[in-house]
């Protein structure tokens, strides 16, 4: 008895959204930087019925040679074009904010994380160029010392 109701505790409610509402799919932005892969990629993506989108926002794309966001300035056509396809397709991407550009931290490396001013700079950037986006993940699996 005390399994059972243990089950049926932990069942999901009458309420319980379905997955293709809440599941996602991680796509790497340098395999979608091609036009025609970008397409396919998010087509194949929408067909499944996932709605949502993870996909890696490379600071070090968009700044890679110093703070230029803060005038209005940065290489954001790649971001842009990949989030643009994502849309059309009927998608909702969850950026992940990582990839240090080398003049952003002490230590130069891509993985590293960054000094606070310019990643806070960046971040706001984002956000306000991307008001459409309901979710973000800043940085990636903390646990990983590559990655942190």
């Amino acid at each position: 008895m005390l399994a059972l109701s243990l089950a049926l505790a932990a069942a999901p409610s009458a309420q319980a959204r379905p997955v293709s509402e809440i599941a996602g799919v991680m796509v790497h932005p340098w395999q979608a930087q091609v036009p025609d892969a970008r397409e396919r990629i998010f087509a194949g993506v929408a067909a499944t019925g996932t709605k949502w989108v993870r996909i890696d926002l490379p600071w070090s794309w968009v700044e890679p040679h110093g703070p230029t966001v803060r005038n209005g300035h940065g290489s954001w056509s790649q971001i842009d074009a990949i989030f643009g396809a994502a849309h059309r397709h009927g998608l909702k991407p969850i950026p992940i904010v990582a990839h240090t550009p080398p003049w952003a931290s002490d230590s130069g490396e891509l993985w590293a994380y960054p000094d606070a001013e310019p990643f806070e700079t960046f971040f706001a950037a984002a956000l306000r160029r991307y008001p459409q986006i309901q979710a973000w993940e800043l940085w990636n699996e903390p646990n990983y010392s590559r990655f942190s």
